[in-house]
């Protein structure tokens, strides 16, 4: 019972206590109750804006007051950016002026209000903003519009209701009025017409707005109750606004002809003449010498580490006597022999100098490293002081020129029109991943296909691949860009990215002599590649004995056309009567050696050359018109959003 009596008196103490308790302060989530803007249309066509915003806040975003993002740079639906002002003329709360500030962003301007050290009641609180913002109004042939955007589609909190109301000109009426609803680029009409008079006409949403969507409305009035802009004006309003995109096109288009009568100008090659077969290497050149200028630098073969230059200049070293290579141990080693100095080209002695140093032998191993990588170097930088830039040109310095000045237009285009993100991620795209993804994947190309001086067919593959996927992202971010000129600015970027690239490729030429040279070394590995029943065909050709078949080898190697050389010594010794079994070569021993084959040994012995040098020197690894219908929620003036502080 008496359990009984003292729940009765809680449950009645509660009662009263809810009864005459005061009525509690707005709780809940934080929201816009009521978004109310006010659009006057003066007769200079400025527009004068008073907003009354209507929040909950309890804390949690809305701390000091709240703020207001208000973009000054559109995009139109042509693509053209126009840009407006906009003057902040007071700022109120609860219908006392309030602190405000503002700081610049990307397109526009946010608008703080609230003072940095003081933190609002929680509840409900009344904002007004009266701003002022010229060029806001579209012109058409037939009647003048406001398309205006009035909430903006960037609120952090859903708005119960939003209310415009716009008022037109001293003698103007409403023409026609459309209204758009939900996030940016919907065309739901979930807005109704609930007051209109000759020049003024209010709608409101029948339906809350979520966060990140908003109110839009366009109302179409006849002409001549604002002052219309001339064709000349609108031209010369564009080409301001636009100063950096239209900028940036002009240069794109320049900087690829510029890179073409530049390749017309010094990247073509000069004129061919026909070629002859030649029985010596032309110039009283080496072999590392030959294959550094046929190939037109250092070309490493498919299985091999080293250089196709450097197997011929070891090889020619071994030919002339100086050294042995020798593979009848685990590692391949040279062998120094006392003789051989003076038949020695510089770039093999630079070989002999830093491998040998004196030795008696040296193993091409991890642990004789410094010096394999020593003999590398000195061998690559004898060839190229000598050589590099003499006979054939880069001209890289031209693409190197054409890339800064792409650069240079990018930067003028974002330094200018200060373009918003969903402009600048797909041009920052279309340079970065074009630039990397394209050179890779040129580079990719140019080992397939026997253009580049190094590479694996299994790694080039996989890289081309990759660096496809990689260098055509630029084309999936493009398609994000608005429709209209601006898409140009990424598509020509790529474009251009793509032609620096291409004439990476095709600025490089040689001298006028060097095509000479070219010329005869091809004749020289004609020569060397053809089978021996042509070969009786050539007039003058020496008969290939086992000295004329060694002196020529490091040539063959060099050009990489060992392989067809030895077939045809082994032509030779057949015609002679003689087997390849019975030739021993004077310069190598090892079990490598295929002695009945001279083709596949002289093949075995220069990858495993290659084989030897790589795994002597690994590679460091690195860390590695909106009124009449054709309008959608978002478009327009005005807009952006806002959130708390």
């Amino acid at each position: 019972m008496h359990r009984i009596f003292a729940t009765f008196c809680l449950v009645a103490c509660a009662i009263v206590a809810g009864v005459f308790a005061p009525p509690a302060r707005a709780q809940g989530a934080e929201e816009i109750l009521l978004f109310e803007s006010r659009i006057s249309v003066g007769e200079d066509g400025a527009l004068t804006v008073t907003e009354t915003i209507t929040v909950n806040a309890q804390g949690y975003q809305i701390k000091r007051g709240i703020y207001r993002d208000f973009p000054t740079r559109y995009y139109e639906p042509n693509g053209l950016l126009r840009t407006a002002s906009f003057e902040v003329r007071s700022v109120s709360r609860d219908g006392a002026p309030e602190p405000w500030f503002t700081q610049g962003m990307g397109g526009g301007t946010r608008l703080y209000i609230g003072s940095q050290d003081v933190f609002i009641p929680r509840g409900l609180h009344t904002y007004e903003i009266v701003y002022r913002t010229e060029r806001q109004l579209r012109y058409f042939a037939d009647y003048d519009e406001l398309y205006w955007n009035v909430t903006g589609n960037g609120w952090a909190f859903p708005i119960r209701l939003a209310r415009a109301q716009v008022t037109l000109p001293p003698g103007a009426t409403v023409q026609q009025w459309a209204a758009y609803t939900g996030r940016y680029g919907s065309t739901d009409k979930d807005a109704r017409l609930v007051g209109e008079t000759r020049r003024t006409i209010t709608i409101e949403t029948t339906r809350r707005l979520n966060p990140g969507s908003g109110m839009t409305v366009a109302v179409g009035f006849p002409k001549g109750f604002v002052p219309d802009v001339t064709p000349n004006e609108a031209f010369w309003r564009r080409a301001w606004d636009n100063l950096g995109m239209f900028g940036f096109l002009a240069a794109i288009p320049g900087i690829i002809a510029y890179l073409f009568a530049m390749w017309v100008r010094v990247g073509r090659d000069p004129s061919r003449k026909s070629v002859i077969p030649r029985f010596e290497a032309p110039r009283h050149l080496s072999p590392g010498a030959v294959s550094f200028l046929y190939h037109r630098g250092f070309r490493t073969g498919w299985r091999s580490g080293a250089s196709k230059a450097f197997i011929a200049a070891l090889t020619s070293l071994a030919v002339k006597g100086r050294i042995i290579i020798d593979k009848s141990g685990k590692d391949m080693a040279v062998v120094s022999l006392d003789r051989g100095y003076n038949a020695m080209s510089p770039d093999e002695q630079a070989i002999d100098t830093a491998l040998l140093n004196g030795r008696s032998r040296r193993e091409l191993n991890r642990k004789n490293q410094s010096a394999v990588r020593s003999a590398v170097s000195k061998f690559r930088s004898t060839i190229t002081g000598t050589y590099d830039g003499v006979y054939y040109v880069k001209n890289r310095r031209y693409v190197v020129f054409a890339l800064l000045m792409t650069i240079a237009a990018v930067v003028f285009f974002l330094v200018v029109d200060r373009p918003n993100e969903d402009i600048i991620v797909p041009v920052v795209f279309a340079g970065v991943f074009g630039i990397v993804g394209l050179s890779v994947f040129s580079l990719a190309l140019a080992q397939l296909f026997g253009v580049s001086n190094t590479g694996n067919w299994l790694s080039a593959i996989i890289m081309a691949f990759f660096s496809a996927s990689f260098a055509f992202v630029p084309v999936l971010m493009i398609a994000t860009v608005p429709p209209g000129y601006i898409t140009l600015v990424p598509l020509l970027l790529f474009v251009a990215v793509a032609m620096i690239v291409l004439f990476f490729w095709l600025m490089p030429a040689p001298t006028v002599d060097g095509q000479r040279l070219a010329e005869e070394i091809e004749g020289y590995r004609l020569y060397l590649s053809v089978a021996e029943a042509e070969r009786m065909n050539m007039e003058g050709a020496p008969r290939i004995t086992p000295e004329v078949y060694e002196t020529h080898l490091p040539y063959a190697i060099g050009l990489g056309v060992e392989k067809q050389w030895s077939k045809a010594f082994a032509a030779a010794l057949a015609k002679a009567g003689k087997s390849e079994a019975s030739y021993q070569p004077h310069f190598y021993r090892g079990g490598t050696w295929e002695s009945g084959n001279i083709a596949r040994a002289v093949g075995g012995m220069a990858t495993s050359i290659g084989s030897s040098i790589a795994s002597a020197t690994p590679s460091s690894s690195s860390s590695s018109s909106g009124s009449s219908g054709g309008g959608f929620s978002g478009g327009g003036g005005g807009g952006g959003g806002g959130g708390g502080w």
